[in-house]
């Protein structure tokens, strides 16, 4: 089952297909047809489960998407009228399935820890793959990249400007398997705690390529959270000294990327789409316009002389909002906070650099929701169900570390 783990995570990040959305479409049947096998090959194992999962944040999550989702916007058109909605459609109903499946990975993953050693070894993969991951994207920055160039002529998200694959491609280059620099930083960015977990000068290498990836891709989101994940990862390793001068430098480090690059932390009109998305989620606030159904409102998003359709709100708590109403939102705050509550007590008790690497990785991941759009791309979700899974197992049966 981890095999398939593993095999999923890399498949999600890396397949693409020569279509109009070369980079979406495919990684989202990855994860979905992977995914529910992975579901499916735990269901034969044999071994007695070591343990068991309950949590009521999660199951009442689990049971407010399937009412919400089934109930509500799909089973109560087909009863009431033939006419289109905007709840009924294929794109709510693969977010629907998106977030089940999610759960159900968590679920999965939890109960078939037997070993939390088997969490160390998911940790130096994580790491190796944000390696890979790094390592490939300077190569595009570099302009040697073999597999995207230039002479390609589709696009999945090209430029306003129109100039097809030469501009996607090659100006902004650094898309790695991805197609897009941003989700790469983001990527990289939340892959970048698993190296600081271990020991020895390869993993600080590592951790030293990650960090130089996503100061090159000039992702302000991600440079962020990646400064606060480390913050964080001293602050949780007692190295108070660190920690302090860090923090203490913040103010200046951002004072000299401000005069070095003034649109660094740009978020490129989101603003005015934030204040668009809340607006707009008021008739619906305490049930949503339907999971799934963003893009289909066609909120507009304006950057310079330029004006788009917004396909993702680029902050997770507003498109939660939007999607499922404030119940939603409540119960996936409810559940975050939780869950910290718990990390904080266990920590209390008997830390490790497991319970550090991977607490430090979903502050990341979880850091990165305001700016981008995580939970919405296949590759990123992924790894955040497995930063969730981890911790679970690490807080039921603390025994094994």
């Amino acid at each position: 089952m981890w095999y398939l783990l593993y095999t999923t995570i890399l498949l999600t990040s890396v397949v693409f297909l020569p279509i109009p959305d070369a980079f979406g479409l495919p990684k989202q049947a990855v994860f979905i047809i992977l995914g529910f096998s992975l579901i499916g090959i735990g269901l034969m194992n044999t071994n007695t489960k070591a343990l068991t999962l309950k949590n009521k944040w999660l199951a009442l999550i689990f049971i407010y998407v399937v009412l919400h989702s089934f109930g509500y916007y799909f089973f109560t058109p087909l009863i009431k009228t033939k006419e289109q909605v905007i709840g009924f459609s294929m794109n709510a109903q693969l977010a629907t399935l998106t977030i089940i499946l999610s759960l159900l990975i968590i679920q999965c993953l939890v109960e078939w820890t037997d070993d939390l050693k088997k969490w160390v070894v998911t940790g130096k993969f994580l790491c190796w793959l944000g390696f890979a991951f790094s390592i490939y994207a300077i190569i595009q920055w570099l302009g040697l990249d073999q597999i995207f160039h230039g002479d390609l002529r589709w696009v999945d998200n090209a430029s306003p400007t129109n100039d097809g694959a030469e501009m996607h491609f090659v100006r902004y280059r650094m898309v790695t398997f991805l197609g897009n620099k941003r989700e790469t930083a983001c990527f990289i960015a939340m892959l970048s705690p698993m190296a600081l977990m271990f020991k020895g000068l390869k993993y600080k290498i590592i951790y030293g390529v990650m960090c130089l990836t996503i100061v090159l891709t000039a992702s302000g989101s991600s440079c962020f959270a990646l400064i606060i994940g480390f913050l964080l990862y001293l602050l949780l390793t007692r190295r108070w000294k660190v920690f302090l001068g860090g923090v203490l430098s913040m103010p200046l480090i951002g004072w000299g990327v401000l005069k070095a690059y003034p649109n660094f932390f740009n978020f490129y009109g989101k603003g005015g789409l934030w204040k668009n998305v809340f607006m707009g989620s008021i008739p619906r606030f305490f049930v949503g316009h339907g999971i799934g159904t963003f893009p289909l409102l066609k909120y507009k998003v304006v950057s310079g002389a330029y004006e788009m359709v917004a396909i993702n709100a680029d902050f997770e708590l507003l498109q939660l909002l939007s999607d499922g109403g404030l119940i939603l939102l409540v119960l996936a705050m409810g559940y975050v906070v939780t869950l910290y509550r718990r990390v904080i007590l266990e920590f209390l008790s008997s830390s490790s650099m497991l319970l550090i690497g991977y607490t430090v990785g979903l502050t990341t991941f979880l850091i990165l929701t305001i700016g981008a759009s995580p939970l919405h791309f296949p590759a990123l979700l992924l790894i955040g169900v497995c930063y969730v899974a981890s911790l679970e197992a690490q807080l039921e049966g603390g025994h094994y570390a």
